[in-house]
């Protein structure tokens, strides 16, 4: 079996790759399209660590969504894991169905402009269902890894994990929200139904939030808890920091799957 097929994608002459795509008739926006997606692929590929996630029993394989054509003797069995890995970290980010077909098609121009036989991948959105709960070691894998996150990502992560708020709820946190309880617990206060809850927080996940509340920049007018450069985070800014602490977990995770998670631990 040819382990060759990754070596020939690390020495693509972009310009080449270029002028091959205007032969092939792509008219100047959708080359330019192209080469962006290409070139985001191949960092991707130069930076990707085969020592520490290389597996290639055919049960690591994800075959609802990759195909290795194991017979034939031009298949490298490297690329199975590296766009699989590849396509979970960019539905991290939500994007269409457009968009995920479009960087399939475009790894698979890559393959055959450098003659390396692809994997066949499936023609779908590639978002596995996410909302399910987490074991009890899988949900200590993602606090865990949490723990290692910026200080902010790792209050967002232990608020959602511990106190079953909504997402929602949790981006319309203000600093005004959060209060102290004796003995150095904080607590949040949320809006259910027409009724304000006050939450009490876990000592690990109040030491966290407080780290936040120090570190958090102070010239934002913006009175909102959870802020980025540009003010008050929103719902698909929070999700992706989630699913990115998940696949740092080798797991792929909603802000829904923690909230129903922590829901059922603490009820």
């Amino acid at each position: 079996m040819d382990h060759a097929g990754i070596d020939k994608l690390l020495q693509l002459d972009v310009d080449d790759y270029s002028h091959w795509l205007r032969e092939r008739g792509l008219a100047p926006v959708t080359r330019r399209t192209t080469l962006g997606r290409a070139r985001r692929f191949m960092t991707y590929l130069a930076d990707y660590d085969f020592s520490s996630r290389m597996d290639f029993s055919p049960e690591s394989r994800d075959s609802s969504m990759l195909h290795a054509t194991t017979s034939s003797t031009n298949f490298d069995p490297r690329l199975t894991d590296v766009v699989k890995q590849f396509m979970n970290e960019l539905a991290v980010e939500s994007p269409g169905k457009g968009t995920m077909n479009a960087y399939i098609t475009t790894i698979s121009q890559l393959c055959k402009f450098c003659s390396v036989e692809a994997p066949s991948i499936a023609r779908h959105d590639y978002r596995p269902p996410v909302g399910s709960l987490m074991t009890r070691e899988e949900f200590e894998r993602y606090k865990s890894q949490a723990l290692n996150s910026s200080d902010r990502d790792r209050a967002i992560v232990l608020v959602l994990a511990t106190s079953g708020i909504k997402l929602g709820q949790l981006i319309a946190l203000d600093l005004s929200d959060v209060t102290e309880r004796e003995f150095g617990i904080l607590q949040i206060s949320v809006t259910r139904g027409k009724k304000e809850v006050a939450i009490p927080l876990l000592p690990a996940v109040s030491a966290a939030l407080r780290q936040w509340i120090e570190v958090r920049p102070s010239h934002f007018r913006e009175n909102a808890l959870f802020i980025s450069r540009t003010g008050r985070l929103s719902a698909s800014s929070v999700d992706q920091v989630v699913r990115k602490v998940g696949l740092r977990a080798g797991m792929i995770v909603s802000a829904e799957t923690l909230r129903r998670t922590a829901s059922t631990r603490t009820s």
